[in-house]
Parts: C-alpha cells; sequence; structure tokens
C-alpha cells in the first residue's frame, strides 16, 4: 500500500499552558489565548472550537486553512478577538510585521 497523495484537513491540539488555573485571571487567560490563536493562523490552522479548560490545559479543534480567502476571513475573526479582549481587559495587545520577515519577503 502507497500513500502519496494526503493531506491533513484538521485535528486537535492541547495547549498544555491553558489550564482551569489560569482561567481564573481571566485577562492572562485570554492574552494566552490570542498568542496560541495567532500561533495557529501562522502554522496556516484555525481554531473552530476552543474547549474548557483542565487542569491538563485547553483542547482546541482546528482546520486547516486551505484558500488566502478563508485566512484572510480567520484573520480578521482572530483581530475582532483581540480587539474585545484589550477594550474588555486593556491589554493593548497588537500585531505588528516583523522585521526580519519583511526584509526576507521584500
Amino acid at each position: 500500500m502507497s500513500i502519496s497523495n494526503f493531506r491533513v484537513l484538521g485535528g486537535e491540539k492541547n495547549y498544555s499552558g491553558m489550564t482551569s488555573d489560569l482561567a481564573k485571571d481571566e485577562a492572562a487567560y485570554a492574552a494566552v489565548k490570542a498568542y496560541a490563536w495567532f500561533d495557529m493562523l501562522k502554522g496556516k490552522t484555525k481554531p473552530i472550537r476552543w474547549y474548557k479548560p483542565t487542569k491538563k490545559g485547553t483542547r482546541v479543534k482546528f482546520e486547516v486553512i486551505a484558500t488566502q480567502e478563508a485566512y484572510d476571513t480567520s484573520y480578521g475573526e482572530f483581530e475582532g478577538y483581540l480587539r474585545h479582549i484589550n477594550e474588555k481587559y486593556n491589554l493593548g495587545l497588537e500585531v505588528t510585521a516583523d522585521p526580519e520577515n519583511e526584509e526576507q519577503a521584500g
């Protein structure tokens, strides 16, 4: 049996640092969730369900982003989450371009 053409469409990931203890501090949990979400987007995946945090972490169901349009939509959802938590917790989180990556892309 030969498997030559396959691709991962989605799965589940556990963020062990996003525990129920951390969730007691809503602002800290929201900030870590934003970082995890951004990390997923960098890997061309998007969260489709965040499960309730446990002492072992937070499970996240994800899917692979297949098109630029889907990426743009997912990124817009992430930006909306950032605005929400910045307003609610006054976190001041923002996404900026990495100067090293800009030099390589240019």
